[in-house]
């Protein structure tokens, strides 16, 4: 009998099911569910206005994703119940809801539809950057020994200050709220009917420390009074990556077309995931997995938090080892905003007649130019700095624009900006002792977008591997799923050796051109006076901001 591992990938757009043979490793069937809500950032389903750097997703596109991409993997892959073996979860993060003892999430009381702090906050979700703030200084007043694990500074798209917004902005969602969950313990729960809370979402977004656990109810209070129950709010056992979370209820299981008591591993960070679909198992392996943005995780031995890092916990990437995460908020949305508002319609029409995406089209005349061509250097900072400089009010800027740049040259430049981010990422590694060795390349972009990979390969100066799977995360998810099963059903001795059986990279390497590599030095030079210049205190953009929200 075939023996199939489940992996289930919540990204920002849609929930994709990719089902794994656990003896060689084939991908056997696939299901996309694009959630029909898509991410709201400027009403809610009923009209409700949301305030600026608000971005909520429906649970329920959720949980009816769940059950389509499902039955349609398993349809498509001529797959029977008995021979999935276990299920794995990740989702985008820090995804967080406030749900009742049933595991309700408050959003779908009606006295609360209409109230955005009772929805699911996505990830990018800038509405807590006051709390975040806050919290951030009382911890240093205090000298809170888990700061240090966090870059010694606290990102707004944690799972903490969103929680500390319910509670100042909305009591009374808070009041009624029996638990705030990720959204990965959150679908695990759904599976199981057992709220198990991941090791790896605990310590990288909620700042659980294995020796401590959650910061004190005195230090929340010290925060904001009214948000000191927010410990209270965390109900449910941490438990291991690689572990069981549970098994399959049998209601679920009827829904689904799968077996009750099927096994279901611990939940996931959807980038981490990754890590372990391509096999990074090494001291020294990074896995870059760049798509809407961009997240650097860093396999080490444990160690002290680097500043400028979003987090820093044991179990974070590989059962065993320390794991860092930098990244960017920004990577290929700036892309998208490009093609969307300030493309003409001349190059549209000649995509169109070529029969090629804009997307493509700009790549094809971009690859011809070379490095600092253009004359261009721009920044991107399109949804503020994530590492290193945690500021999620600063705003990107191009610099060298003439009224003979091309569009071809600004696609290229921010392409370039980008590259220039996730470099910088890399640096705040190796400047604080932690060296990268490998580095892995992952999600959608790398599969479609070989001129930016090259530009990876010359500006770091390093071989670029590539993932041999274009679904990274869902494969990873799925070792997890089988992780869960044991090792009396999927035959290896630890989750470690199954990361390695399955794990999977692309013969593909992108190696540096060596005269590309001197000009890029010089670039990136330029990007980082660029960086410093832009992100002072009295900043044009910052200034610009204000006016904005005034």
């Amino acid at each position: 009998m075939k023996k199939y591992a489940l992996g289930l990938d919540f990204g920002t757009l849609s929930v994709r099911a990719l089902f794994v043979d656990i003896a060689n490793g084939e991908e056997a069937a696939t299901a996309v569910f694009e959630y029909p809500h898509g991410v709201m950032t400027e009403t809610l389903p009923n009209g409700t206005p949301l305030p600026p750097d608000f971005a909520l997703e429906h649970p329920q596109d959720f949980l009816d994703g769940l059950e389509y991409v499902i039955c349609a993997g398993m349809k498509a892959g001529n797959i029977r119940p008995e021979e999935v073996i276990g299920i794995g979860v990740d989702v985008t993060t820090a995804t967080v809801l406030a749900v009742d003892e049933n595991g309700t999430p408050l959003s779908e009381y009606p006295e609360f539809n209409g109230c955005p702090e009772a929805w699911m906050k996505l990830w990018k979700h800038h509405g807590a950057m006051k709390m975040a703030d806050r919290m951030l200084e009382v911890a240093r007043e205090r000298g809170e020994s888990w700061l240090n694990y966090y870059g010694d500074w606290l990102s707004c798209e944690l799972f903490m200050p969103k929680a500390v917004e319910l509670a100042v902005n909305a009591p009374e969602v808070f009041a009624r709220t029996h638990n705030l969950i990720e959204a990965a313990d959150w679908i695990v729960s759904k599976l199981t009917g057992e709220v198990t809370r991941s090791v790896a979402l605990a310590g990288c977004n909620s700042l659980y420390r294995r020796d401590t656990g959650y910061p004190s109810k005195e230090y929340f209070g010290a925060v904001y009074p009214e948000a000191e129950n927010v410990p209270d709010k965390l109900v449910g056992r941490i438990a291991p990556l690689g572990g069981c979370a549970g098994y399959l209820l049998p209601e679920m299981a009827k829904k689904l077309g799968l077996l009750p008591g099927t096994p279901v591993g611990v939940g996931m960070i959807d980038s981490h995931a990754a890590v372990l679909g391509c096999g990074a198992s090494r001291v020294g392996d990074m896995v870059s997995t760049i798509g809407t943005s961009a997240n650097n995780m860093l396999n080490a031995l444990e160690g002290p938090g680097i500043p400028g890092i979003y987090s820093a916990a044991m179990d974070a990437n590989i059962p065993g080892l320390f794991g860092y995460e930098g990244g960017q908020n920004c990577v290929g949305d700036c892309l998208a905003w490009f093609v969307d508002n300030c493309v003409p319609a001349s190059y549209m029409e000649a995509a169109e007649k070529e029969g090629v995406s804009i997307h493509a089209y700009l790549q094809a005349r971009a690859e011809t130019l070379k490095p600092g061509e253009s004359g261009l250097l721009a920044l991107d900072w399109f949804n503020g700095v994530r590492t290193p400089l945690m500021d999620f009010s600063l705003t990107s800027a191009i610099i060298g624009l003439t009224v003979r740049t091309k569009p071809e040259e600004i696609y290229r430049a921010l392409i370039e900006a980008t590259v220039f981010g996730n470099k910088r990422v890399i640096d705040t590694y190796e400047e604080n002792g932690c060296p990268v060795n490998r580095i892995i390349a992952a999600g959608g972009i790398p599969m479609k977008n070989s001129m930016m990979m090259q530009i990876y390969a010359d500006v770091i100066g390093k071989d670029i591997y590539l993932c041999g799977s274009s679904q990274a995360s869902a494969r990873g998810s799925a070792i997890l799923g089988a992780a869960a099963a044991g090792p009396e059903v999927h035959g290896c001795k630890d989750t470690c050796e199954l990361i390695e059986k399955l794990g999977k990279l692309a013969d593909k390497v992108y190696h540096p051109i060596p005269e590309n590599v001197e000009t890029y030095k010089g670039l990136y030079a330029l990007y980082r006076k660029f960086s410093d210049v832009m992100s002072k205190k009295d900043s044009v953009g910052r200034e610009l901001l204000k006016l904005k929200y005034k």
